[in-house]
């Protein structure tokens, strides 16, 4: 096993975080089997973070489509007279001093939410992963142990 010589600060407090170096008379002595285990483990977390900035684009893009449909569902209970201002005001106990526009901010607000749970409860019963219960022993994982060496036939 070749070792070598590690100066760099950055991947000292790095390596003294996750615990994998020895002190050898001043210097920092790292092992290189020990150096390509950070390695696989930085490239495990990047392909688990592959694709977030889409879905968080996503994300943002499906909430603005639902505050647009909660927004025309608002207006349209407020024109129709199924829903009237006055029932926030008197049965919710929303001071007066609070505008028409705020309330009705709220309430759509309301209805994304609605809407977001009402999504999540459809997915849970019709997604398989929705519907596979937290806590099932399974000889798979998802996410494999780096440490784990019972099954290397190397």
């Amino acid at each position: 096993m070749s070792c070598f010589l590690c100066k760099e600060e950055e991947l000292w407090t790095f390596k003294k975080s996750c615990g994998l170096f020895k002190r050898a008379k001043d210097s920092l002595v790292v092992s290189e089997d020990n150096i390509m285990r950070i390695e696989m483990k930085r490239d495990r977390e990047l392909a688990k973070r592959k694709g977030n900035a889409r879905r968080t684009l996503v994300g943002i893009g499906w909430l603005a489509l639902c505050f647009t449909v909660a927004y025309f569902l608002s207006e349209w209970l407020f024109e129709q007279e199924i829903l009237d201002i006055n029932f926030f005001y008197s049965k919710l106990l929303i001071p007066r001093s609070v505008d028409e526009i705020f309330v009705q901010i709220g309430f759509m607000a309301v209805i994304v939410i609605l809407m977001q749970f009402l999504i999540l409860i459809g997915y849970a019963f019709s997604s398989p992963i929705g519907r596979m219960r937290p806590g099932r022993a399974s000889p798979y994982s998802r996410d494999p142990d780096p440490d784990d060496h019972r099954y290397d036939y190397r």
